[in-house]
């Protein structure tokens, strides 16, 4: 997988696995403006439905923007390919 590849398969194992505490804590700057998106993706599908429209709202994403974030939140399409090998 060449250098370093086994700890990126690590770290994105140790996020998907630690997702929802990771994002809960508002500290980390980036989950301040989209916290609730990501808090839908792995959460009850429906639970923060206004949540995350107040934050598409907020940041000002456009009507294709909006589609795409709804396919991921409802998990129609995922952003991180599963590592099958080995």
């Amino acid at each position: 997988m060449g250098r370093g590849g086994e700890r990126l398969v690590f770290n994105n194992w140790f996020f998907c696995q630690k997702s929802p505490e990771i994002i809960s804590y508002r500290k980390i700057p980036f989950f301040q403006f989209v916290h609730d998106i990501f808090i839908a993706r792995f959460g009850e599908l429906g639970e923060y439905d206004r949540e995350v429209e107040a934050e598409l709202d907020k940041c000002h994403f456009n009507q294709e923007q909006r589609e795409f974030i709804w396919k991921w939140v409802r998990g129609e399409i995922n952003l991180v390919a599963k590592n099958e090998s080995k």
